[in-house]
């Protein structure tokens, strides 16, 4: 059985151009606009063509749209479990977590603290885990304030999370909060992440 292009093409009118995708390359713009034919044949012949800009190092693929494996700088956002993660005169210990989708090694804990007008409640972390591991040198707690945004020396190697392992950070108000109070805590790790 002999081999039919338009069995598989259909009734497309195409032409060697289109098989070889000369109308990427311009010469389907030749063909179909008169108007710029001129020019651009001009160009041509001085041996002048369209440069486009060099590609910028940090954008390596090993295919259009497939990037170079690596490692990148990341947030790793922590939800919390309860009331949104606001301490109050209900609300004395909560549970944030975090699952990376891409392996994960935490670097930095950043918590950024907000507090009603009388509220001085210290809050203090409780543990730190990755998975089951608890990141914390010895049981004990920390002062929250320790992580703030720009606390320096800080810096933390937590255990590599695969993808889908449990980050958990749990804090708790020291003494109750006065009622109308509140303490807001927003916690997360920033970390490297493998592409």
């Amino acid at each position: 059985m002999a081999f039919n292009l338009d069995d598989v093409a259909g009734a497309y009118d195409y032409d060697d151009d289109d098989v070889l995708g000369d109308d990427v390359l311009g010469a389907g713009l030749l063909r179909k606009s008169p108007m710029h034919m001129g020019k651009l044949l001009q160009m041509m012949k001085k041996g002048r063509q369209i440069q486009l800009p060099p590609k910028p190092q940090w954008r390596e693929q090993v295919a259009p749209g497939v990037a170079v494996p690596g490692v990148g700088l990341w947030p790793l956002p922590l939800t919390p479990l309860t009331n949104d993660g606001v301490f109050d005169a209900a609300n004395s210990t909560i549970e944030w977590r975090g699952t990376p989708q891409k392996p994960f090694r935490g670097e930095r804990l950043v918590i950024v603290i907000n507090r009603s007008a009388l509220a001085f409640n210290a809050i203090r972390i409780v543990v730190i885990t990755v998975g089951t591991t608890p990141q914390l040198a010895d049981i004990g707690e920390l002062a929250a304030e320790t992580f703030a945004p720009d606390a320096i020396g800080v810096r933390l190697k937590l255990d590599q999370a695969t993808p889908g392992v449990l980050y958990r950070v749990i804090m708790r108000a020291v003494g109750p909060i006065a009622i109308g109070e509140s303490v807001a805590v927003s916690p997360q790790v920033m970390g490297q992440v493998i592409n």
